[in-house]
């Protein structure tokens, strides 16, 4: 009966009250994504609390590449080393947009470092001057099931508030997994 009602959970309504949260908590866009392979595709968003800002991420139904995606690298990153290993021998076919640079040993330390924190990050490999750091969402079997990921222009990158994400992020997403079923 348990897993039943867990089948049925619908990852992007129990999303989004978190969402709105977190993107009232730190005043910043937020993203919910899902992997489509070599991609994330973004399934729900909240836009920047304050108006006067313009929308710094993928729009809701656009897609980007995992490798540029802070949400995409952990997601990766938390479905381990296996994962990492097979998806860094598919990249090199990949059709690229020669705007997106891939650098792929820069890629690997992101994904290490991602494993080690738990958090993915973006330094304008999406779109140039954002940052962004995404945290991986699990379900009921403990697999990656989505991505949550804050996006800033560079010139509000501080320490204090990346610190702030870090921790509104985190919970955001404990909460998520826990809702979709996740042991956490």
């Amino acid at each position: 009966l348990g897993q039943s009602y867990l089948g049925r959970l619908d990852l992007v309504q129990c999303a989004r009250p978190l969402l709105a949260q977190l993107s009232e908590k730190i005043g910043e866009a937020c993203a919910l994504t899902v992997r489509r392979k070599n991609m994330i595709l973004v399934v729900a968003k909240i836009d920047d609390p304050n108006p006067y800002r313009p929308s710094l991420s993928l729009q809701l139904g656009h897609s980007g590449p995992l490798y540029a995606s802070a949400s995409g690298k952990a997601m990766l990153a938390t479905e381990g080393e296996s994962a990492i290993a097979a998806y860094l021998t598919s990249i090199d076919t990949m059709p690229t947009d020669p705007e997106r640079k891939l650098d792929a040993q820069a890629l690997r330390q992101d994904l290490e470092t991602a494993m080690d924190t738990g958090f993915g990050w973006s330094r304008g490999e999406m779109f140039e001057n954002i940052v962004a750091v995404g945290v991986a969402i699990r379900g009921n079997s403990e697999e990656v099931i989505a991505g949550i990921s804050v996006s800033l222009p560079q010139e509000r990158n501080t320490p204090e508030l990346l610190m702030k994400i870090e921790v509104a992020l985190k919970i955001c997403a404990q909460s998520l997994s826990v809702k979709m079923g996740a042991g956490i």
